[in-house]
């Protein structure tokens, strides 16, 4: 049945009233789409970014350690018990920090790798190596 002139025209009027909410409604739903698709790839960088810098520092500890132990067999007296014994705390600290960091939403494997670092200090300054802070470790930004 047609509609008569004014129900016609007060449709069309409430179209236009809500056609405004209804493209700001199409427009926030859109948005919302494209931001969890950004936000996911951003995140995935920023991941792998932190994962990286990560494994800089479990590898440079590993490294410093091991040239430490060389040294302790190649000149047992140079290195004080403590040292030792604190060698042996790095060596732990870093085999626990390598299979806790596996799963990242574990705090034992963060808590770890700075123990680590704090066992290298330790030992650096006992044996009076110098030594450049993590800090200082160069950024791997792209």
């Amino acid at each position: 049945m047609p509609r008569e002139g004014g129900e016609e025209a007060a449709g069309m009027f409430d179209d236009i009233v809500s056609l405004d909410d209804s493209l700001v409604r199409r427009g926030y739903d859109a948005g919302v789409r494209i931001g969890n698709v950004q936000g996911e790839e951003e995140g995935l960088q920023l991941g792998r970014l932190k994962g990286a810098e990560v494994g800089v520092r479990l590898a440079l500890y590993g490294g410093r350690l091991e040239a430490m132990e060389v040294l302790a067999r190649k000149h047992p007296g140079v290195f004080a018990k403590r040292a030792t014994g604190a060698m042996e705390q790095l060596r732990s600290a870093l085999e626990l920090a390598e299979h806790s960091l596996l799963n990242p939403r574990e705090q034992a494997g963060f808590d770890a790798l700075e123990s680590a670092e704090s066992r290298l200090r330790t030992i650096s300054s006992l044996l009076k190596f110098s030594q450049r802070p993590a800090e200082e470790t160069p950024s791997l930004d792209f």
